[in-house]
């Protein structure tokens, strides 16, 4: 199989082409691009120009663009081809055998295990697809609004089995706290609130149950009366930095703390966009959380610092569902984004 590069061409690899084929069609494999990286990193003149394409990518520039670096690609294709039979450098490291811990087996319980497919499946669950808009092609309307029919009726099926499940093994920490969090991103913020208490009663200094105590909260004050929301608010914001000094390397604390400002319609304070940029700091790949800080930076006037964080969400290789919305930022920061294709419409 590898004996295959140039089957398809290289510049579809660097254009990006290769991610809107089929893999069948591409015969584009992780080991073909293993091959391909470890030949750019141990070339002392691919080197240079790999350093180079990076750079370029990071900074907004198009594939293609980008990929202009390496010159002739047919030539970079035909030296890739001489260096799968090459001898390839290597290097060799001794580990004490004294020094080799031992693997930890932990084996779960019933209740424990029973909660394993339903965090597995937590991220397709709450992700909806959006309602038709006006406007909208009448067949592509109706073709959204039965998808998002669908995945609100899995949805909720999906959350009755958690709450089955949660009393069931009402000593279950995790299952709780799985619980809280599928309650509070499908909007059920009285049941999340609930379920996070229980999770609290469980583990009263348990970071993870504050935190998702303190989102219920923001939640229910949002929908609250006029007259109550700012107590509401500020109850809130209390129940979460409680959660911060539990544990103060803990990210989901930071982002509900602005994510509280948001809710009531004020400005968000330094303190909670220096929050949001140390969990992109603990969790750099995660795309909701960049496109949280990125768009904090853009509200303040800072569109150097948003177009650099948000960048790899808006145009890296994942197709996360926030990428839409990462374009949009990008061009309200006055770059528009050309670099990675649309994913082709099934």
């Amino acid at each position: 199989m590898l004996k295959e590069f140039g089957g398809f061409p290289l510049q579809d690899i660097f254009n990006e082409k290769y991610l809107t084929e089929k893999p069948g069609k591409t015969g584009w494999t992780p080991i073909h691009a293993w091959l391909l990286t470890h030949f750019l990193m141990f070339s002392d003149t691919r080197r240079p120009q790999l350093r180079q394409y990076l750079t370029a990518r990071a900074n907004g520039a198009d594939p293609a663009t980008a990929a202009a670096v390496f010159g002739d690609q047919k030539q970079l294709a035909r030296e890739l081809r001489a260096y799968y039979g090459a001898r390839k450098p290597y290097e060799q490291i001794t580990y004490p055998v004294d020094r080799t811990e031992e693997p930890i087996v932990h084996r779960l319980t019933q209740g424990q295990a029973a909660f394993v497919k339903g965090r597995l499946e937590l991220g397709a669950r709450v992700l909806i697809p959006p309602a038709p808009s006006s406007g909208m092609d009448p067949q592509q309307a109706k073709l959204l609004a039965k998808a998002r029919e669908e995945a609100l009726k899995k949805r909720g099926q999906w959350l009755d089995r958690l709450r089955q499940d949660a009393n069931r093994w009402p000593g279950e920490l995790g299952a709780q706290l799985l619980l809280a969090e599928a309650e509070c991103r499908s909007d059920e913020a009285a049941q999340c609130l609930a379920a996070a208490r229980r999770a609290e009663a469980l583990a009263p200094a348990d970071s993870t149950s504050l935190a998702w105590k303190g989102i219920a909260m923001v939640q229910l004050a949002a929908a609250a009366p006029e007259s109550e929301r700012e107590a509401g608010f500020i109850a809130a914001r209390k129940v979460i930095a409680a959660a911060n000094r539990a544990d103060l390397e803990a990210v989901q604390p930071f982002l509900a703390y602005y994510a509280s400002f948001v809710a009531s319609g004020t400005k968000p304070p330094v303190s909670a966009v220096d929050g949001l940029q140390k969990a992109v700091t603990e969790v750099p790949s995660a795309p909701a959380s960049r496109l949280q800080f990125a768009t904090a930076l853009a509200d303040r006037g800072q569109l150097d610092g948003a177009r650099t964080v948000i960048m790899p969400v808006a145009s890296g290789p994942y197709d996360s569902p926030e990428r839409p919305a990462a374009r949009a930022l990008l061009g309200r920061t006055g770059m528009a984004d050309h670099s990675a294709p649309e994913a082709p419409t099934p």
